[in-house]
């Protein structure tokens, strides 16, 4: 309901520190999960332009190489910096908002420079983009509209980098003309494109629906208010049953 998913961030805050786990756990979790799925989609762009290139354009071929150029660096640098805040002066530690900037540097460091959690982590936020991708696709291949799955990684994936930006409701508008230009580069008239990604948009808000239903019989929240509201309502559907 908030610009981008600031809104949802801000209720996960709430909820994991309502839930007892402590504020830097609640902010710092946030942080490094949104880290961690801007990092696996640049990743799974600059796996996916070598499939994609070959059929592209000389302009093309060059935006698409900037993206990728300027964009895993970027990720990486700020990693790295994020990964260091912990090694600021003793000095400057006294204001509170350093002394969390100094622990969210130590959080980092041990996501992000352990290979098996940074795997863990990073893989499962690439899932999920994959997931997106694959449903651009079918919705594509559903219209008749002749986008490949190769395609569909290489452009769509910027345009769901662009809708993070806080500046639209839920990424409308800014996923309609991200998604337009993009495959317009590949001739995708843009009247289809539109519609692609207004069934997207579509199809991801009805597919929420089934989880406002579990918060709205919860209550509002905690997990385990969630498991008891979900037991309480199986057992009323087997003596209902019986």
């Amino acid at each position: 309901m908030l610009p981008a998913s600031v809104g949802g961030d801000a209720v996960r805050t709430y909820l994991i520190y309502r839930d007892g786990m402590g504020l830097r756990t609640a902010l710092n979790g946030i942080v490094l999960e949104r880290v961690a799925t801007i990092g696996a989609l640049v990743l799974l762009v600059a796996a996916a332009q070598p499939l994609f290139l070959p059929r592209a354009d000389a302009a093309t071929a060059r935006l698409m190489l900037s993206i990728v150029g300027v964009s895993v660096p970027a990720i990486v640098v700020g990693i790295v910096v994020l990964a260091f805040l912990d090694r600021l002066p003793e000095s400057v530690r006294r204001w509170r908002v350093l002394r969390a900037l100094a622990n969210l540097g130590s959080d980092t460091r041990a996501i992000f420079l352990s290979p098996p959690a940074a795997a863990r982590v990073l893989g499962l936020a690439a899932l999920g983009h994959a997931n997106l991708t694959v449903a651009v696709y079918f919705l594509a291949r559903g219209l008749d509209v002749d986008v490949g799955l190769a395609d569909c990684f290489a452009l769509f994936l910027p345009v769901l980098l662009l809708t993070a930006m806080p500046v639209s409701i839920g990424g409308w508008g800014v996923r309609e003309g991200g998604l337009i230009y993009a495959f317009g580069l590949i001739g995708v008239a843009s009247t289809d494109a539109l519609v692609i990604s207004v069934l997207y948009g579509l199809l991801a808000t009805t597919l929420s629906l089934p989880g406002g239903l579990v918060w709205l019989i919860s209550g509002g929240g905690r997990p385990r208010d969630v498991k008891a509201a979900l037991g309480e309502a199986q057992s009323t559907a087997q003596a209902g049953g019986k």
